[in-house]
């Protein structure tokens, strides 16, 4: 392990820093992980480490004030050192030589910060993120680029590979990746994956990268960031009306996490689907929701919408505090849609009916055009699966509903067949599996309470 080491004063003359940032030299380039990576060739093979193949250092903040080591527990409410210091590669050191930093806490281990040094650590992690992002800028010949890339955020300039685990004959290797594919969270346990195909091509199926604690191929980190925005929404075979996220071809250009909204092709057919929550997305733990850009209506909130609604919104989703610049702005009132669906904020949006019987409809009016109507069959659904088996939630003017995937009038009227271009197909010769994928779970049996044995009489 090597370590990249920068100094520097702290903002208003508050004291000192030095951070740390630990990185790997490996057969094939420099890494901000550690791999046990053995060369064959030119092939790269990966022993576990553990139960996974990934070891990412964390990260810690040391403390001290005048020379007295403090804990990096603040003792004051509303302050926590995560909300300043969120950087899970790197060891901060940090000096307070100031007053206006704060004091000591009566114990005399911890420390309360002030104001000005609540600052002083938001500079601090920006300072951090922005070092260990020209750190690896210097690395693009490294096979690790791309791990990299998603290690450090998600955002910057994308140059080649990707490289990403992958197994063959049971060894785990290191390899560039082959489009088209789909990551393993879209259905962890399906027996179809490694059958699916699209227009005649083979569909790769990309395991999670884990750590030592990682037993299975779908727990860690994705292939894709969080950033990353898929070639196109496809359906998959399922009983339970599954999609997924789908690349085509290898990403390229430069890509930014901060504010980032997930946007690609949907089916021409889903003209009422505004888009899709995938739970897990970029991390067994970690969901998106990537929105469709077909429709006008997404397509008008841009960044300076939502730069505004996120100001109108941060403490509270309630459109009626600034009804009318929200209904001023087709972008404005597709961003605060959005905002809703994501936070499934169905008691708000059913509370408005009462509370301002008109905002609905006239919020309908900004984004379907002032000439629609009441009796209009116009409704807005998002696709997810974060609670376990594909459900539909659908807006409306009159409430807010989610159904399950058992109702298949609601799927076939709001996500009719969307032809072969846009569902990936289990092989021909396969038709067991896809027989497998498509039957629904099969209930179980309540079992009929035993019937208790009579008790014998004792004599009287």
């Amino acid at each position: 392990m090597k370590l990249h080491v920068l100094e520097g004063d702290l903002p208003g003359r508050l004291g000192r820093f030095r951070i740390h940032i630990p990185y790997f030299q490996l057969p094939g380039g420099k890494s901000l992980s550690f791999l046990r990576v053995k060369s064959d060739g030119n092939e790269l093979l990966l022993d576990r480490l553990g139960k996974g193949h990934a070891f990412t250092p964390s990260g810690r903040m040391q403390m001290s004030w005048k020379g007295i080591s403090v804990s990096n527990n603040f003792q004051k409410r509303g302050h926590n050192r995560r909300r300043y210091f969120r950087n899970p590669m790197a060891v901060a050191e940090i000096v307070w030589n100031s007053d206006k930093a704060g004091a000591l806490a009566i114990d005399r281990s911890g420390f309360r910060p002030s104001s000005e040094a609540s600052d002083a650590l938001a500079f601090l992690k920006g300072f951090t993120e922005e070092a260990r992002k020209a750190l690896i800028s210097g690395w693009t010949s490294s096979r690790y680029h791309w791990l990299n890339f998603r290690l450090s955020g998600g955002d910057g300039q994308i140059t080649h590979g990707p490289h990403w685990i992958s197994y063959k004959d049971g060894q785990a290797r290191w390899s560039t990746l082959e489009f088209p594919l789909v990551s393993i969270l879209v259905d962890r346990y399906s027996a179809i994956l490694s059958k699916l195909t699209w227009n005649g091509r083979a569909v790769k199926v990309v395991p999670c990268l884990g750590g030592p604690r990682d037993g299975m191929p779908y727990d860690g980190r994705a292939w894709n960031s969080g950033s990353l925005s898929p070639d196109r929404v496809v359906a998959v075979p399922s009983y339970d009306h599954r999609l997924a996220p789908f690349w085509i071809t290898r990403p390229c250009g430069t890509m930014d996490s901060e504010y980032s909204v997930l946007k690609c092709a949907f089916p021409p057919a889903w003209k009422m689907l505004w888009g899709a929550s995938f739970d897990p997305y970029s991390a067994t733990h970690v969901g998106a929701t990537v929105w469709n850009e077909n429709l006008s209506a997404i397509s008008a909130v841009d960044a300076q919408t939502r730069q505004w609604c996120r100001e109108a919104f941060k403490d509270s989703l309630d459109p009626l505090q600034d009804k009318p610049a929200l209904l001023r702005n087709r972008g404005r009132a597709a961003g605060w849609v959005m905002r809703c669906l994501v936070g499934n904020a169905h008691e708000l949006w059913d509370g408005l009916r009462d509370r301002d019987p008109d905002f609905l409809p006239e919020l309908w009016r900004v984004l379907f055009g002032a000439e629609w109507q009441e009796d209009s069959d116009d409704v807005i659904c998002l696709w997810t699966n974060s609670t376990g088996p594909s459900s539909l939630v659908v807006l409306s003017p009159n409430g807010w509903s989610r159904h399950g995937y058992r109702e298949e009038e609601i799927f076939n009227q709001y996500m009719p067949d969307p032809g072969p271009e846009w569902t990936l197909q289990v092989a021909k010769d396969d038709g067991e599996y896809e027989a497998a994928a498509t039957a629904p779970p099969k209930k179980r049996r309540k079992r009929s309470p035993s019937p208790k044995p009579a008790k014998k009489q004792g004599k009287r």
